[in-house]
């Protein structure tokens, strides 16, 4: 079956094995009997065996907003991952899980599709007990649509073109003599998520070079190499726009691509009654109407434009807007990992998903994301990389297989944090 065919529930129940199970989420408004346009959220249910779906309803949409505002920055996002002190309850659980849960004995694996806000949760990471996640219970792997049990996800075989490009070690300012000031080098992590560079809208602010996004790079790319991957490796000033924008340009695009910077996401620019934006900013990024120009990734003497508000004229300013991304032809990549800043984040609009990179790079042909949901620390990123691609590259894992892996890895060595393990996600 090819992508333009129609897909229905009875195609995507054929492609569950035993022990499998596809789950759907729904997100639609209702009158009756709450009050007027409420989004409400429900699943579909898909195991073998089933005569039909099964329609569970199960949140108000104000209800998970509430707990997603509280992730404001490290502690309240470990809180928000943590059962109650009193050990009794997780609000996460509650509202996605719990009702969901009687439906799934003796399943191993869910293929589930979120949808609305639920793309700003790591559904894996909810936990069921004080020792337990949802993740450690079932094999939970994230789909764009249920649609996709319909065509399995090609294993990388060893005789087929390997081929990779991989950055880091970015200079955002054309002087490269910026790196030595201990002042501007940063994490691509901090307690606070609402620093500086997070709320990068104001002008004359400073994109902090990220020391360990060079190592990564330099890690990933040996790694590559020594097992057969043909790769390019672009740091430095040599990171820029440009390079990237050549991937697919003159033949088939990298089977893999890594892109260890500094990622940005601007909400929708609210309007008031007037028509004019309720936030009044000089970052053309910001106030861009076109929700693909508002996220991207920031390469190479991006500085200037970043810091200056920018433009979204299209020109090589360092700044890889989402909407460039989509443009390109990716079709050849089997995977591109995000290990940059909220990568995973987007405008939630209705029923489309979520509109930023990792739309662009679905629309672009990309068939598997690595993304992050939060700031990620700078060293514990090149930690969680360098174990991901021993599992798939050295050891051959799929995908999925060496992304569970090597987060189970991270929790383990930090159990009390989930900040720093579970903002990575991987949609397939």
């Amino acid at each position: 079956m090819n992508g333009s065919e129609l897909t229905s529930w009875r195609d995507v129940l054929d492609g569950l094995s035993e022990f499998e199970c596809a789950v759907e989420f729904l997100r639609f408004k209702v009158d009756f009997p709450y009050s007027l346009d409420t989004v409400v959220y429900a699943a579909l249910v898909l195991k073998p065996g089933m005569e039909y779906p099964f329609f569970i309803p199960l949140f108000e949409e104000r209800e998970l907003t509430k707990e997603i505002h509280l992730m404001a920055n490290r502690s309240q996002i470990n809180d928000l991952y943590k059962f109650s002190l009193q050990g009794e309850s997780n609000e996460l659980h509650r509202l996605i899980w719990e009702q969901l849960e009687g439906e799934m004995n003796g399943v191993r694996k869910i293929y589930c599709s979120p949808i609305g806000e639920l793309n700003r949760i790591n559904l894996g990471a909810i936990p069921i007990n004080r020792s337990s996640t949802f993740g450690d219970q079932y094999d939970l792997v994230l789909v764009g649509s249920t649609r996709q049990l319909v065509v399995k996800e090609p294993k990388l075989q060893d005789g087929e073109d390997r081929t990779a490009y991989v950055l880091g070690g970015v200079h955002y300012q054309c002087d490269s003599t910026f790196v030595s000031d201990r002042d501007l080098i940063a994490d691509r992590g901090d307690d606070n998520l609402d620093d500086t560079f997070s709320d990068s809208t104001y002008r004359g602010t400073v994109l902090r070079y990220l020391p360990h996004s060079m190592e990564e790079a330099i890690d990933v790319q040996a790694l590559l190499t020594n097992t057969g991957f043909s790769v390019q490796l672009d740091t430095a000033q040599l990171a820029t726009e440009a390079a990237f924008k050549q991937l697919g340009s003159n033949g088939p695009s990298p089977s893999i691509i890594h892109a260890a910077t500094h990622g940005y996401f601007f909400p929708d620019p609210k309007l008031n009654k007037d028509g004019v934006a309720e936030v009044n900013s000089t970052n053309a990024y910001r106030m861009a109407v076109q929700p693909l120009m508002r996220s991207g990734i920031l390469l190479s003497c991006s500085a200037e434009a970043w810091s200056a508000g920018g433009g979204t004229d299209g020109s090589e300013d360092g700044v890889l807007t989402a909407y460039e991304i989509s443009q390109m032809d990716l079709r050849g990549t089997e995977l591109v990992v995000l290990s940059a800043c909220e990568t995973a984040l987007g405008d939630i609009v209705g029923t489309e998903g979520v509109y930023g990179l990792q739309r662009a790079f679905r629309i672009a042909g990309v068939k598997n994301l690595i993304m992050t949901l939060w700031k990620v620390n700078d060293a514990v990123s090149k930690q969680f990389f360098t174990g991901f691609y021993e599992y798939y590259i050295k050891d051959k894992m799929s995908i999925h297989d060496a992304f569970r892996t090597a987060q189970s890895d991270l929790r383990k060595l930090y159990p009390e944090s989930p900040y720093l393990w579970a903002g990575f996600i991987l949609l397939q």
